[in-house]
């Protein structure tokens, strides 16, 4: 990936309330699809990103930079990716997560709170009907994703 791409992007990001998750570069030469995924701390709708993924393409063309690029795309992590950063998981209070830890132990808990930015609440299932509130430190967790529900 073109680190001069990479620091455009986050500099024009540093204004929108939005951070760079994850970059991807997709395609065969002079096809190319750069995929941006970037987080907030605020809920955000599809509209946010279409005006963000237009302004990104612009500032790339305007410094020259799309010659092999044929289409920015601009989306979300998504349920499928794990969260990076704690600051992630705010908007996400009161959702069912699975947690991996790095002991390798998986638990599925409710989020309640985030305290100290380092330390996350949940609510896990012991059993069918026990529940036990735990504290996690952040950096034990290996693996955390927000649990669909059907």
């Amino acid at each position: 990936m073109n680190k001069e791409i990479l620091l455009k992007i986050n500099g024009f990001l540093d204004n929108t309330g939005f951070e760079c998750i994850d970059l991807l570069m997709k395609g065969e030469r002079n096809n190319k699809i750069l995929e941006i995924f970037v987080d907030s701390r605020e809920v955000f709708d599809i509209d946010k990103l279409a005006r963000l993924n237009k302004e990104i393409w612009e500032i790339l063309e305007k410094s020259e930079m799309t010659k092999d690029i044929s289409k920015v795309t601009m989306s979300s992590p998504g349920v499928e990716k794990p969260f990076k950063y704690l600051w992630q998981i705010h908007k996400h209070i009161g959702k069912l997560f699975i947690i991996v830890l790095k002991n390798g132990n998986i638990l599925n808990g409710k989020l309640l709170e985030i305290k100290n930015e380092r330390e996350i609440i949940f609510e896990v299932l012991k059993s069918k009907k026990e529940k036990e509130i735990i504290n996690l430190i952040f950096e034990d967790i290996q693996d955390l994703r927000v649990k669909l529900q059907f």
